[in-house]
């Protein structure tokens, strides 16, 4: 049987869940009324079974960059 870390396995997707503090926010000069906020999630996959790495994101840019922060999702900050 496959275990959770066998590189045998080939799973259809990954899931993120983060929490920041608000007031670790707001020491750092963060506001949640000022400009809105961009969001962006990347992940580089190095298996040693892939030829090249794989990159995966959201939200999907236009083309595979990481670096195209005007495609960036907004983020709605709410107590």
């Amino acid at each position: 049987p496959l275990n959770d870390n066998d590189a045998q396995k080939r799973g259809d997707g990954w899931t993120v869940e983060m929490a920041v503090l608000l007031k670790d926010l707001q020491a750092a000069g963060a506001s949640l009324t000022r400009e809105p906020w961009l969001v962006f999630v990347g992940r580089y996959n190095y298996w040693r079974g892939l030829s090249e790495k794989e990159l995966s994101m959201t939200p999907r840019l236009s083309k595979t960059s990481f670096h195209i922060y005007e495609e960036y999702a907004h983020l709605e900050l709410v107590k």
